[in-house]
């Protein structure tokens, strides 16, 4: 159903793979009644390194969405896009979803094994514990090599949207207001037209009794002052 909204499959596919990858390797150590005391060394090395490379790859998925989503509002092209074209995918994207994890993997492996650090704990799965220091080399440390990056990339789309929205805002009240004041001068000008002599109110003094246009009358036979309409005309 995501994948339909967005209309892309790449992302949505990837995490579900590693995100299962990382939940049945934890889940298969039901086998030993999640106990790490009671695993074998090879299962502990096995589950402790698919762990941390399905953790390094989640990253990678995560990143790869927040550069496409971030990108659309830093750097907007200026050829009309379609909303899917957005998230479609990129041949940049392998670096941070399949380059990334394996160079990480391919750093903590060596050192890792030869300083024997993955040991049973305290908790649910075996994990690099003597020294401790070296879960750095796992999840915990690797993995803000991507997520430390994204934290600015998303901090500055936010503050640009922000940005936007405000000029929008800034924009929409200059309208109402240069609409405003149309509407007034243009209402202004008409009254002052009204009361510059072009409608004047007859003048109905004894003396000066307006004349009315008699419709039996031919218009040629009317007084002049008649044939201008309803008019001023003194008496003879």
């Amino acid at each position: 159903m995501f994948s339909r909204v967005i209309s892309s499959y790449w992302g949505p596919g990837l995490y579900s793979v590693f995100a299962t990858l990382l939940q049945g390797i934890f889940c298969l150590g039901m086998i030993y009644d999640m106990n790490p005391s009671q695993m074998p060394k090879a299962f502990c090395i096995v589950q402790t390194f698919i762990i941390y490379y399905s953790a390094w790859s989640l990253t990678g998925v995560c990143a790869a969405f927040t550069f496409a989503t971030s990108s659309v509002v830093l750097w907007p092209s200026p050829m009309k896009r379609s909303d899917a074209s957005a998230l479609a995918w990129k041949d940049i994207y392998y670096f941070p979803i399949l380059i990334f994890p394996l160079a990480c993997l391919s750093v903590s492996l060596p050192i890792l094994l030869g300083m024997n650090a993955i040991e049973p704990t305290d908790d649910l799965h075996c994990d690099a514990s003597n020294p401790e220091w070296g879960r750095f080399l796992g999840y915990a440390g690797f993995s803000m090599i991507l997520t430390i990056p994204c934290l600015f990339l998303s901090a500055a789309a936010v503050r640009r949207v922000l940005q936007l929205h405000r000029n929008n805002q800034h924009s929409h009240h200059s309208f109402k207001n240069n609409t405003g004041s149309f509407h007034f001068g243009s209402q202004l000008n008409n009254e002052q037209g009204v009361t510059s002599g072009r409608l004047v109110s007859p003048d109905v003094s004894p003396d000066n009794t307006p004349t009315a246009i008699d419709p039996e009358i031919p218009h040629s036979t009317q007084p002049t002052c008649v044939r201008n309409g309803y008019a001023r005309c003194s008496p003879q």
